[in-house]
């Protein structure tokens, strides 16, 4: 016969737990990485990584999101048709496009859009007359445009050289031309590195104001050039778009931009030029706006009503504000005649060509050579961008150098 005994549970259940005790007590006191693997060890580190893991995670998207623009902390859109959130998310996919060259693929894979044959041709058979010739200057039955009050001032980036700067001006006299407003000519800086060799009998140039223009890794002190007949031909330009002086803004305006429009992609660089130039011209801006891009007329007109009650205005014009380069050269055609060198310039390279290769048609290269100028694009410490952009340059260059 089979006796049963009964076993008293609360017995039991006290040295299980007395087994425990000893337990957590003897796997305190192994060394740390022993611990981790022991079961509960592995499972605090479970609860404890996803939190770490969340936390990096949390602060890279945040940085990504930053960085791509994805998170706008100021500014409202000047030109919002119908759905701001649409515009506004189109404007992010935009600049990460940009940013993370998936534009320059896309653009490859465009169809190109080249001058044709019969273009070229007629380029070719054009004698240096009328390659030199500009009718619309000379033209007295060409009247010049009369100015209105609203003033569209172009900020210039110091931090480039002064083609550069030319460059940017031209790109702004369309847009001030589609906005009816009366453009000012800003001041430019003159060469950095050509400012020791430049004489002058002039002596107002004495008190000419000075700018800090530093060019990537080496800072320069140029003068400015206010008078705005001194680097383009005015009155040529005044039939084309009203234009004043930069002087007559500052006193309409009391040297203060009410609106400073920021067209498309403006990146860090070209922000540190437009404090450059605000701070060489005591520009003050009060408020500041976003456009993503003017190259239509439903952008041009949008703008305009938006700035209409505004007095003041400028532009920065950033990467792509524009549009697509070819249909830019193609809206240009109709303004570069309009757009000259000072008359004098001119008359010196007609008589120069003229005298020293009796007018025979030649081919022209910016080639400003020296060990000081081409070496410093060269540099390791240019950015990488610049660094992969100069590279052939570059290393014929070197080359070059290594043959004198």
């Amino acid at each position: 016969m089979v006796k049963k005994i009964k076993v008293d549970n609360d017995d039991q259940r006290s040295s299980n737990k007395t087994k425990r005790r000893s337990k957590t007590k003897s796997r305190d006191k192994l060394p740390k990485m022993e611990r981790r693997q022991t079961a509960a060890g592995k499972l605090k580190m479970l609860f404890r990584a996803p939190a770490k893991l969340f936390c990096v995670l949390l602060i890279l998207v945040s940085f990504l999101l930053v960085q791509y623009e994805f998170i706008e902390l100021e500014h409202e859109l000047l030109t919002t048709e119908h759905n701001p959130l649409l515009y506004h998310l189109n404007v992010r996919w935009i600049r990460f496009k940009r940013r993370t060259g998936l534009e320059k693929l896309l653009k490859k894979l465009e169809p190109r859009t080249d001058i044709n044959d019969s273009e070229v041709s007629k380029i070719q058979n054009k004698n240096l007359d009328e390659l030199w010739s500009h009718p619309q200057c000379d033209d007295s039955s060409i009247k010049e445009l009369d100015s209105n009050d609203k003033f569209f001032l172009p900020i210039l980036y110091f931090d480039v050289g002064p083609n550069n700067l030319f460059r940017i001006f031209k790109e702004a006299i369309p847009i001030a031309k589609e906005l009816d407003r009366t453009l000012v000519i800003p001041p430019f800086h003159r060469h950095p590195r050509m400012e020791g060799h430049i004489k002058s009998n002039n002596q107002s140039d004495k008190y000419l104001p000075m700018a800090y223009v530093p060019i990537f890794d080496q800072d320069y002190i140029a003068k400015l050039e206010i008078d705005g007949a001194r680097t383009m031909d005015v009155n040529c330009l005044k039939k084309k778009v009203p234009a004043v002086p930069f002087s007559q803004f500052e006193t309409a305006c009391n040297n203060k931009i009410e609106l400073l429009i920021e067209c498309a992609d403006i990146d860090l660089k070209r922000r540190k030029g437009i404090k450059y130039f605000t701070g060489a011209t005591h520009l003050k801006i009060l408020k500041t706006d976003t456009v993503i891009r003017l190259d239509n007329q439903v952008h041009f007109k949008t703008l305009a009503r938006n700035i209409e009650h505004i007095k003041c205005v400028g532009i920065a014009i950033g990467r792509k504000c524009l549009g697509d380069r070819d249909r830019w050269l193609q809206e240009w055609k109709d303004y570069s005649p309009f757009v000259q060198r000072p008359p004098e310039i001119r008359d010196i390279a007609r008589s120069y060509i003229k005298d020293e290769w009796k007018n025979q048609k030649f081919v022209a290269m910016h080639w400003r050579y020296d060990a000081a100028d081409w070496n410093d694009m060269c540099k390791d410490t240019r950015p990488d961008a610049a660094k992969s952009t100069n590279g052939e340059i570059c290393k014929f260059v070197n080359e070059m150098q290594m043959m004198i």
